[in-house]
C-alpha cells in the first residue's frame, strides 16, 4: 500500500512451495480485494487452503491495515484462475476468470463446455458466494476484466474463439485460431443484459474495461490488420499491431472509437474513467506513432510506455511517452476521484520520468538488470 505521496505504508507477501500469482486489486471503503491463482497450497495470514488439483483460484480481503479478513478459494483438478476484480456497492464483490473441464464452487459443479470456459462469481462483502456464471464454447473462453456500473450492472471484457455462448445469442469469432475481444453486460444477478464481439482471422486483444457514472463504457486493447466496433466503422492497422479506445452507449452502441499505431507492435493494457467521462488509458509502443498531438517515438528499437487521456467525446487532451533502451510496459491505470491518474507497469535499466530517474536491480555479477516494477502518479 501507498500513502498518497507514493512512500510505502506496508507490503504484504504470501505463497508457498508451488507458483502464485496475483492477477488484480479492487478497493472499497476499507476492504482490498486481490484475486489470482495458487498451485497446491495457499497461506495467506491465518488462512490456508489447498488446491483441488492443478492451479485454483484465490479472493483474499484485506483491510486497511494490511491484515487479511478472510480467504476463497475454488477450482478443479485442471488449471483455474481469477484474473479480474471489482467492487459493488452492496458491499460484494464481482471476480471474473476462466476453468478448465470441471469447476467446484461449494456444492455447485460446472462443467466447461470446450477447453477453457470463461466464469463471473459474486461474493458477498465476507466472502461467501452468493452466484456464478459460465460461458463460453468449444475453445479457449475467458473474462479478463470487469467494472461494475452505478445500478450494480457488470461489464465484462474477454477473449472468445470460434463460437460462444455469453448469455444470450451465441457469438461467433472472426475466423482462425486467434482471438476475438468479447464486451458483454450482466445485471446485478448476472443474468444477461447484451454481448458482442469484435475481431477478425487474426488475433486481438481486450487489454481493460472501465464505466463512468453515467453508464458509458470504454475499453482499450490492440488488433491485428482489422477491426470493427460498430456499424461502418471499420479500422486498418498500419503494422503488426495498433491500439484501439472505444467507447459505448451503456446499450452496447458504439459512440466512438480511436485506434493509433506505426509500423511495429502497440498495444494497450490498461485503462480508467473518471466522473466526468474523461479516460486514461496505458500500453506500449514501438517506433513512431502519432497519438493524436503529433508523432512521437521510442527511444530503441524497443518497447517505450505511453499515457493518454481522451475526454468524454473522444477528443485527446494529453499524451505521454517514456522509456529507456529495452522494453518499458504500461500494464494498469487508475484514477482518483480529482480525476488525477496512477499508472504501473514494467521497465528495464532507467526510467526518466521522476528525478532522480528509477533505475531497475542489478543483482551482483548481472550483466543486464532485472525487470523491475514502477508506480507513477500524474496530475489530471
Amino acid at each position: 500500500k501507498l500513502n498518497p505521496e507514493g512512500k510505502i505504508v506496508w507490503a504484504k507477501t504470501w505463497g508457498a512451495k508451488r507458483d502464485d500469482v496475483a492477477t488484480e486489486v479492487a478497493v472499497r471503503g476499507d476492504s482490498i480485494v486481490v484475486v489470482g491463482q495458487f498451485l497446491d497450497e495457499i497461506k495467506i495470514g491465518e488462512f490456508t487452503k489447498k488446491s483441488a488439483g492443478s492451479e485454483d483460484l484465490f479472493v483474499v480481503a484485506f483491510d486497511t491495515a494490511g491484515e487479511a479478513q478472510w480467504l476463497w478459494t475454488a477450482g478443479g483438478i485442471d488449471s483455474d484462475g481469477a484474473n479480474t476484480v471489482a467492487a459493488t456497492a452492496d458491499g460484494g464483490w464481482i471476480v471474473g476468470g476462466s476453468y478448465t473441464d470441471g469447476f467446484d464452487i461449494g456444492t455447485t459443479h460446472l462443467k466447461s463446455k470446450g477447453r477453457t470456459d470463461g466464469v463471473l462469481i459474486k461474493l458477498k462483502a465476507g466472502g461467501d458466494t452468493e452466484w456464478v456464471k459460465s460461458f463460453g464454447g468449444r475453445y479457449d473462453d475467458t473474462v479478463l476484466h470487469v467494472a461494475v456500473d452505478g445500478q450494480n450492472s457488470i461489464i465484462a471484457q474477454g477473449h472468445f474463439r470460434d463460437t460462444a455462448d455469453w448469455g444470450g445469442k451465441p457469438l461467433t469469432a472472426g475466423g482462425g485460431s486467434d482471438n476475438d475481444i468479447l464486451l458483454a453486460k450482466y445485471d446485478a444477478n448476472g443474468d444477461h443484459v447484451w454481448s458482442q464481439g469484435f475481431g477478425n482471422a487474426f488475433n486481438d486483444v481486450a487489454g481493460g474495461v472501465g464505466v463512468d457514472p453515467s453508464g458509458h463504457i470504454i475499453m482499450v486493447g490492440s488488433f491485428d490488420k482489422t477491426v470493427t466496433f460498430g456499424k461502418g466503422d471499420t479500422h486498418t492497422a498500419l503494422g503488426e499491431s495498433d491500439i484501439y479506445v472505444a467507447r459505448f452507449t451503456p446499450e452496447g452502441k458504439l459512440a466512438w472509437a480511436k485506434t493509433y499505431g506505426g509500423d511495429r507492435e502497440d498495444q494497450g493494457f490498461g485503462i480508467a474513467v473518471d466522473k466526468a467521462g474523461n479516460s486514461v488509458a496505458t500500453g506500449l509502443f514501438a517506433g513512431t506513432v502519432d497519438f493524436g498531438k503529433g508523432a512521437v517515438s521510442s527511444n530503441t528499437i524497443n518497447k517505450d510506455v505511453f499515457v493518454i487521456k481522451h475526454d468524454a467525446n473522444g477528443a485527446v487532451v494529453w499524451v505521454k511517452t517514456f522509456g529507456d533502451k529495452d522494453h518499458d510496459h504500461g500494464r494498469a491505470a487508475a484514477m482518483d476521484d480529482k480525476g488525477n491518474p496512477t499508472v504501473a507497469g514494467t521497465f528495464r535499466f532507467k526510467l526518466d520520468v521522476v528525478t532522480p530517474p528509477l533505475e531497475s536491480v542489478r543483482a551482483e555479477g548481472d550483466r543486464i538488470p532485472k525487470v523491475d516494477t514502477y508506480v507513477l502518479h500524474l496530475e489530471r
